[in-house]
């Protein structure tokens, strides 16, 4: 990565992917582009993973007035990770920065991710007292152990959505994986290809608007079936 102080303008991608946002996606918008406007020259692309509600059109309005923020649409629900995927191979800034469209980071903890990402290729955050029910932090320690023992990745929070890149190793690696797996694949894919990577802790807030979907059973389910699947197409596991 380029030898940047934190206070220095960068090229800042903000990828946010969406489903039923609409109680959420305005303010995020928002806060994302008064970061991005700390650094310089940014972007925020927004992805619509076929939402049901107003998101897509509440972005097409924000759109107007600041040609910085950019919408992809899913005409239909393809998943989490394909919603990620899609945003992350669109962005172009020399740091590409993944975060949820549900208002549960504060932005400002970027700071220190940028300044880390003078030394680290990928900068990715650890949710510290995960603000949610036991149901969904249950199934978060569960499916991290399941990671650990299945595919030898150790990562302390795989799913959260705090992450910093730069864009040489989103350019650098193809994820196979749309749902669930994704986040574990894109991990495994990165420490496979060698980049350096730094973990940080980030703070989690509670979801004030709209509906989480990870732990719905079904969702549970698909994910476990996409980890078979991987080990399937990596015999080497």
């Amino acid at each position: 990565m380029p030898k940047k102080s934190a206070m220095n303008k960068v090229y800042l991608s903000i990828v946010m992917p969406a489903y039923n946002e609409a109680g959420n996606i305005a303010k995020a918008v928002e806060r994302a582009c008064a970061t991005g406007k700390k650094y310089g020259r940014y972007e925020v692309i927004v992805v619509d993973d076929g939402s049901r509600d107003q998101t897509a059109g509440i972005v097409n309005k924000l759109k107007e007035k600041d040609t910085s923020i950019h919408l992809i649409r899913h005409q239909r629900n393809i998943g989490y990770g394909g919603a990620v995927y899609d945003g992350l191979k669109a962005a172009r800034g020399e740091y590409i920065f993944l975060t949820d469209s549900d208002l549960q980071f504060d932005l400002a903890a970027i700071d220190k991710f940028i300044k880390s990402a003078e030394k680290y290729d990928v900068v990715v955050g650890y949710r510290q007292n995960r603000a949610e029910g036991f149901a969904r932090k249950f199934n978060m320690v569960v499916w991290n152990l399941l990671i650990r023992f299945s595919i030898g990745l150790k990562v302390k929070d795989i799913d959260c959505a705090f992450k910093l890149f730069s864009k040489k190793v989103i350019d650098a690696i193809e994820v196979d994986s749309r749902g669930a797996m994704f986040s574990a694949e894109l991990m495994y894919r990165i420490y496979e290809s060698g980049f350096s990577v730094l973990e940080l802790p980030v703070k989690h807030f509670p979801r004030s608007n709209g509906k989480a979907t990870g732990a719905d059973v079904k969702v549970i389910i698909r994910a476990v079936r996409e980890l078979k699947k991987f080990k399937k197409r990596n015999r080497k596991l």
